[in-house]
C-alpha cells in the first residue's frame, strides 16, 4: 500500500503553476484512448486536483489578482504574496537601510510580545559577510495584525518583485552587495575614510544594553578587510570582527570614500615627530632604489634595519599607516600596544619579533 501524506490546501494553491507543468496533453480527456496504465491515472488524478484546487480557492485568486494590481493587501491575504522562496526587501531595524533576503517560512501565529496580537511571521534566509566568508543565517520578521488593506510596500517586508521599479531595486541591492563584497575582501593596502554615522551596542547606567549613534567622521581604515572588522569603542589596533556590524547593516557603505593622498596630513601626532617619522620612512624607501654603497644611514651605529615608534591617540590610523608602509619597505613585523606600556614589556615584545 502506498504511503499518502496530508497536504494543506493552500500549499496546494502556492504550488498551482507547478502542478500545472506536470499535465501531459496526450492524456487529456476525448485525446487519449489507449487502455489504463499508472500513468494515465496519475494524470487524470492530477487534472483532478488541478480542477479541485481552481475551483476551491477560485475567490482567493482573484482577491489576489485585484491586490497585485493595486498595490495593496489585507492581512488575511499577506501569505499570497510572502511565500517561501520569495526575494524580499527588509529593513534593519536600526539603520533602517533596505537589504534583500529571502522568505524560508511564512506563518500566521499569535505574536510573542503581545500574545492576544495576531502576526505572520517570516523566516528570512539572509547572506551577509563575517570577516572570513559568506554565510547564510535566518533572521525572524513579524507582520502584525492590521485592518483594511495597507500598501505592499509599506511594510517592513516585502517582494520588491510586484512593484514597478523592481529592475532598479534589485540593481541597487546587487550594486550594494558588489560594493560591500568589494571592501571586505578584495580591498588590500588601501586607505579608506568613513563619513558618517555608525550604531553600536553599549551598556547604560543600570546595564541593559542600548543601541548608541555615534559620528564617525575621519575614521580611517586600511586592509584589513576592514571594513566589516571596525568597532567604534575598540582601539583601531584591536579592531576584531564584529558580527553586528557585519549582519545589521549599521553602517552605511556608501559613506566610505577612497583618497589615500590625504590620509597622513589627517594623523594626529607631535608635529616634529611626524615630520621626522615621514622622513626616516621616506629615506627607507630611497634607499630600496640604491646600491649597499650609496645608502644613507640616518640614525649612526644601530645595526641593520630600523625600529620606528609610533604613537598617538586611539582612532587616529597608526597601524593602518604601518600596515601601508610595511608592503613597501619589507618591515619583519609590526608591534602594536597600549598606552601606558612599560619600557622592559615593550622592549622585550620587539626583541623577539
Amino acid at each position: 500500500m502506498k504511503a499518502t501524506y496530508p497536504v494543506k490546501g493552500k500549499d496546494l494553491l502556492l504550488k498551482l503553476d507547478k502542478l500545472k507543468q506536470y499535465v501531459d496533453t496526450k492524456f487529456m480527456d476525448g485525446i487519449y484512448n489507449g487502455a489504463e496504465t499508472d500513468e494515465s491515472i496519475g494524470q487524470m488524478q492530477l487534472r483532478h486536483l488541478i480542477r479541485f484546487v481552481d475551483t476551491e480557492f477560485s475567490d482567493t485568486t482573484e482577491m489576489y489578482e485585484r491586490m497585485k494590481r493595486s498595490g495593496r493587501v489585507s492581512f488575511d491575504m499577506l501569505w499570497t504574496f510572502m511565500t517561501p522562496g520569495e526575494n524580499v526587501v527588509y529593513r534593519c531595524g536600526i539603520s533602517d537601510e533596505e537589504l534583500c533576503g529571502k522568505i524560508r517560512k511564512a506563518v500566521y501565529k499569535l505574536n510573542d510580545s503581545c500574545p492576544s496580537k495576531w502576526c505572520l511571521q517570516l523566516r528570512l534566509d539572509v547572506y551577509d559577510y563575517n570577516c572570513e566568508g559568506y554565510q547564510k543565517y535566518s533572521r525572524i520578521k513579524e507582520v502584525l495584525l492590521y485592518e483594511n488593506e495597507k500598501p505592499l510596500r509599506g511594510f517592513e517586508v516585502y517582494p520588491y518583485k510586484f512593484m514597478e521599479d523592481s529592475g532598479e531595486i534589485e540593481a541597487r541591492l546587487l550594486d550594494r552587495g558588489s560594493h560591500f563584497g568589494y571592501l571586505t575582501s578584495a580591498v588590500r593596502y588601501q586607505y579608506m575614510e568613513f563619513k558618517g554615522s555608525m550604531y553600536s551596542k553599549k551598556r547604560n547606567y543600570f546595564g541593559n544594553m542600548q543601541i548608541v549613534k555615534e559620528n564617525a567622521d575621519g575614521r580611517v581604515m586600511v586592509d584589513q578587510f576592514s571594513f566589516s572588522k571596525i568597532v567604534t569603542d575598540r582601539e583601531m589596533e584591536n579592531a576584531e570582527p564584529s558580527l553586528t556590524v557585519a549582519r545589521d547593516g549599521r553602517v552605511r557603505t556608501v559613506n566610505i570614500s577612497e583618497n589615500p593622498n590625504h590620509i597622513y596630513a589627517q594623523l594626529v601626532m607631535d608635529p616634529n615627530l611626524k615630520e621626522i617619522t615621514e622622513h626616516l620612512v621616506a629615506q627607507q624607501l630611497k634607499n630600496l632604489e640604491r646600491s649597499e654603497l650609496g645608502r644613507l644611514d640616518p640614525i649612526a651605529n644601530k645595526g641593520d634595519g630600523c625600529i620606528i615608534i609610533y604613537y598617538g591617540p586611539p582612532g587616529t590610523g597608526k597601524p593602518s599607516q604601518l600596515r601601508h608602509w610595511q608592503k613597501s619597505c619589507r618591515l619583519s613585523s609590526l608591534v602594536s600596544e597600549h598606552i601606558g606600556t612599560g619600557h622592559i614589556s615593550l622592549r622585550a615584545r620587539t626583541e623577539t619579533c
